[in-house]
């Protein structure tokens, strides 16, 4: 061939060259090579285009070698290409010796038919080694790769970009594949200067691929991603990411580049919130993710200081062995900030158990190492939302810890804990502190269920392998009462410590069958079920020891436990060991407030059936009491009525109608007793009701200064407390100068007879006294007389009813020493009103009137109460009442034959009774006619005739006394004599035994 032949060749050839422009330019058929192509041309056939991958790939792809010119290197290009075709590569290694290899090699997507994101499979990789320093890092040593992916950003809002770690080492697995989040990806391969180190193998193949949106989808598994949410980017971070409201869509977390490997040397944050929660409930936000293939967080290999091999996969399951700096780490935390508890770190691969939230927000951090091997490093998290009722809302709680405070004074004196359900880290603890109102409190707990697992024993572990493994439970008691407890206040006192399997605190396991609250049909028992503080202050402290990996802490230690505050508070002065009875003295207080006591183990709730409490009130001799009842639920089912709370209109008290037909029926009462001497009467009752009415005032008034309030239940279920039956109540002491209670007494030598005169004011003027003005007025008068006599009471007054007795006065006379039911009842009105009603006599005889065999067996004194009751508009009203001792005219005998009082002599005919004889013509009549006091009575003649039948009389009676006792001597004498004459003729008898005369022996003959 001639030389002009050649440079003509040679001309045509640059010509081409720059018609077709760049290296990935050219002509297609006709025209310029597209983009991704390298152009070569020759003469036999003309322009040809070839994938630009093939350039400098050795082999000859073009017929002139343009190709493979020599000392070729595939660097600092730029690649492209048609979508969903891969394309491989090999990237050749350094040919100089003695400089450094710095390569770059960039991947763009032009988008349209030619892709969106770039693929990336590492097939083969070598550069450089993987290894650790002598501080427990890591390094890459001897040449690295990294992967730089700009994003687009702007000047209002420019991308922090993190320095890009490297990777070095060999690739373990088959392939290792990278997916881009834009159109551009560049490597930068850097290998140092060889001559003064030993060499290291370069190898770097991969392929690349460009993929449409449609087709990343694909890839990337969302083709249905419109049922997910990825999160949205954070303005001016790489790869940080918000997640709100998982509950409408379900979110998933996913490293950047996913399902490719994501780059060494970033931090990325994924903020979950729930905004959305419904009231009353709490929200916990659940990660997990049942696919083992979704995550593979690197260790950094199984090389360390102490070993030199490499173990990029680690075990098959997830593990919290994660070495700082070295190794990649997921972290959660519990709450939006690092400052918030650290729930779990872990790395490893193989499915990931559910780690739960403790509130709302949570706070995933994905962090990669500077240095690693190349391997398909990639994380998925599933997340979910999860709504409970609030267990604890009337709780303090220190958010940034697993802290509870339970103030009585601020929170519900009830309810139930329940162990976390979220995932608590290792050597962390709950606790709960509980305060009470006062010193009184005392705290209340049982455990509804309780389990605390431990690990399975090995032939090495020892006696006490099985103990506190897993998590253990302290309970704290306190004396003493801390006001501003802190959080972090710790107790002084020893506590009760539980933990395995066989060392569980006392359950009362039948209360699980009762939820929410847990309060069972069967109480739980104290002490054999339950816990009982010695004090106003207590504590439970739950501490994970070890969680081993990242498990659901709630499967292997938890606890439901229900939690009261008992309130022992109780006023007054104890009387004795009793429960609940006290007493109250006016030498301490003229007055005060009382109420119900609180404690719950005196009621059915806490295993009680019924209740019975005295609250004793106790005044100065001249004082009175007066109970004002408020705010009363004594609550029964109707259908267990026995007892109906009544007023009685004549009485003005409120009064309990007892059913006769029950008599163990189910009742709640409230009653008022007064005392004196050995008598009792009843102030006043109301039961089974329920004052709606917080005006409504039930008042008990006394006639004497001891009192004695009974509060009583019975026949309670075990669902009934002190919200079911409960009371307040005014006590006061007070003198009353209106009238006072006298005792009219024989044994005091005054006369066997009296008057009772009693004016009742005109209007309510007299505020000194002590008296209610809206009170009614109450008096009482007792009247007792000598052994073996009796009492006779006279008194005029009207027929009872409620009209007449409105506006007077109710007079009631009691025979029994418990004043219960009155005898008599009249109603005294003033002299205004008593001319329309017609009037009557009353005569009242003592109760052993009526026993004709008392006086003679007994030594008992008869009695009579006189009591009045005046209405709260008070008239000008006089009472009168004539009283006197009196006998029986006759006996009746033990044979049951009358026998004639010889005491009887002055007797009044009308009553059939007999009256002392100095009240027999003294001038005044006792005998209702005036029998006592006729001139036929009170004659002198008549009085002498009188004298002389009570001569005779006696007279009599001695004169047969005289003749019994002289009958009985005369008797006993005869007795006597007949006694000695028979004891005489039996001594003769034996004499003349003794001298019988007989022939051998004659009687012999004595000369005088």
């Amino acid at each position: 061939m001639s030389g002009s032949s050649i440079t003509i060749k040679v001309i045509i050839v640059i010509i081409v060259l720059i018609e077709c422009g760049a290296p990935g330019e050219g002509f297609n058929g006709g025209g310029r090579c597209g983009t991704g192509e390298w152009s070569c041309y020759s003469l036999e056939q003309g322009l040809r285009c070839i994938p630009l991958n093939k350039f400098c790939d050795g082999i000859r792809n073009c017929p002139d070698g343009s190709d493979e010119p020599p000392e070729c290197t595939n660097c600092n290009k730029t690649y492209s290409g048609k979508a969903g075709v891969k394309y491989p590569i090999r990237v050749t290694g350094p040919f100089q010796r003695f400089l450094p290899f710095i390569c770059k090699v960039n991947f763009v997507a032009m988008g349209g038919d030619f892709g969106d994101f770039v693929e990336l499979s590492f097939l083969s990789f070598q550069i450089g080694r993987f290894e650790f320093t002598r501080d427990s890092t890591s390094a890459c040593q001897k040449g690295y790769m990294r992967i730089y992916e700009p994003l687009p950003s702007t000047n209002d809002d420019p991308v922090d970009y993190p320095y890009f770690g490297s990777f070095c080492g060999r690739l373990t697995e088959r392939s290792a594949t990278f997916h881009s989040k834009s159109n551009n990806v560049s490597l930068f391969i850097v290998v140092p200067s060889r001559a003064f180190i030993p060499s290291a193998t370069f190898s770097l193949f991969l392929t690349f691929r460009f993929l449409t949106r449609y087709q990343k989808q694909a890839v990337s598994s969302t083709s249905g991603h419109l049922s997910y949410q990825y999160g949205t980017a954070i303005p001016g971070t790489f790869c940080d990411r918000m997640f709100l409201n998982c509950h409408i869509r379900p979110c998933r977390l996913r490293s950047p580049n996913f399902p490719g490997f994501y780059p060494r040397n970033i931090t990325c944050n994924y903020h979950i919130k729930q905004m959305q929660i419904p009231h009353g409930s709490v929200a916990s936000i659940i990660l997990h993710q049942p696919n083992d293939y979704k995550i593979f967080v690197p260790r950094g290999g199984e090389s360390s200081p102490s070993t030199t091999t490499l173990n990029t996969r680690g075990s098959s399951t997830l593990s919290t062995d994660c070495a700082d700096v070295v190794s990649d780490a997921v972290r959660v935390y519990d709450g939006a900030t690092t400052d918030m508890s650290l729930l779990a770190k872990f790395c490893g691969d193989g499915p990931m158990p559910s780690v739960i939230s403790s509130g709302p927000e949570l706070l995933v951090q994905l962090y990669s190492s500077p240095y690693s091997v190349l391997c398909s490093s990639r994380m998925e998290i599933e997340v979910s939302i999860k709504f409970e009722p609030e267990t604890a809302p009337y709780m303090q709680k220190d958010r940034s810890r697993c802290a509870y405070i339970v103030d009585a004074n601020r929170h519900r004196r009830q309810g139930v804990i329940v162990s976390p359900k979220y995932t608590m880290p290792e050597n962390s603890s709950c606790s709960y502190k509980f305060i009470g109102a006062s010193s009184y409190d005392r705290i209340w707990i049982y455990f509804v269920s309780y389990l605390s697992r431990t690990k399975q024993r090995t032939p090495n572990d020892g006696d006490d392998s099985d103990e506190c493994t897993f998590s253990k439970l302290e309970m704290f008691d306190s004396h003493e009462r801390w006001p501003m407890l802190d959080i972090t206040d710790t107790f002084d006192s020893f506590p009760l410590h539980f933990c395995g399997e066989t060392n569980i605190p006392r359950m009362c396991l039948h209360a699980a069958d009762f939820p929410p609250l847990y309060s069972p049909g069967r109480p739980c028992k104290f002490p054999e079920e339950s816990y009982l503080s010695s004090g106003p202050t207590f504590a439970l402290k739950h501490t994970f020891l070890s969680t081993l990996d990242v498990v659901d802490v709630f499967s292997y230690s938890n606890f439901v436990v229900r939690y009261e505050f008992v309130d022992t508070r109780q006023d007054g002065i104890a009387i004795g060991r009793t429960e609940c009875d006290r007493r109250f003295d006016s030498r301490s207080a003229k007055g005060g407030f009382i109420s119900n006591p609180k404690n719950v183990f005196l009621y059915g709730r806490g295993g009680r059936e019924n209740l019975s409490c005295a609250f004793h009130f106790v005044g100065l001799p001249s004082e009175r009491v007066r109970i004002t009842i408020f705010n009363v639920k004594l609550a029964v089912q109707s259908s267990e009525f026995h007892c109906e709370a009544q007023y009685d209109n004549f009485t003005q008290r409120h009064v309990c109608a007892i059913s006769p037909t029950i008599r163990y029926g189910k009742m709640a009462y409230l009653r008022g007793i007064e005392y004196w001497d050995s008598h009792s009467s009843i102030i006043g009752c109301i039961c089974n009701t329920t004052s709606l009415d917080k005006s409504k005032k039930f008042v008990f008034d006394s006639l004497v200064n001891n009192v004695k309030l009974v509060f009583s239940v019975n026949s309670m279920n075990s669902f009934e407390d002190f919200n079911h039956f409960n009371f307040d109540a005014k006590f006061e002491f007070f003198n009353s100068t209106l009238c006072n209670t006298h005792v009219f007494d024989g044994r005091t030598g005054l006369s066997p007879e009296g008057n009772i005169e009693f004016h009742v004011p005109q209007g309510r003027t007299n505020f000194s006294s002590g008296e209610d003005m809206l009170q009614p007025l109450r008096c009482r008068w007792q009247i007792k007389a000598l052994t073996e006599r009796y009492l006779y009471l006279q008194f005029n007054g009207y027929e009872v009813n409620v009209e007449n007795c409105r506006d007077g006065m109710l007079v009631s006379i009691y025979l029994e020493a418990h004043l219960v039911k009155p005898t008599n009842t009249a109603c005294v009105t003033s002299e205004s009103t008593s001319n329309r009603l017609p009037l009557k006599e009353y005569h009242v005889f003592s109760q052993s009137w009526y026993n004709d065999s008392y006086s003679i067996i007994d030594n008992h004194r008869d009695f009579m109460f006189i009591e009045i009751v005046a209405s709260s508009n008070w008239k000008g009203i006089k009472l009168e009442f004539h009283w006197m001792e009196v006998t029986k005219p006759f006996y009746r005998s033990l044979t049951g034959r009358p026998l004639r009082n010889v005491d009887c002599i002055f007797e009044c005919p009308e009553i059939g009774a007999c009256i002392d004889p100095h009240l027999w013509c003294d001038g005044t009549n006792h005998c209702p006619s005036g029998f006592d006091e006729s001139p036929a009575n009170c004659h002198p003649l008549a009085k002498g005739m009188q004298y002389i039948s009570l001569i005779i009389t006696l007279t009599a009676v001695v004169l047969f006394t005289s003749g019994l006792l002289i009958t009985w001597v005369l008797i006993r004498h005869r007795q006597k004599h007949r006694e000695d004459s028979t004891d005489t003729d039996d001594r003769m008898k034996d004499y003349n035994h003794q001298l019988t005369p007989t022939e051998d022996y004659p009687m012999e003959h004595h000369s005088s």
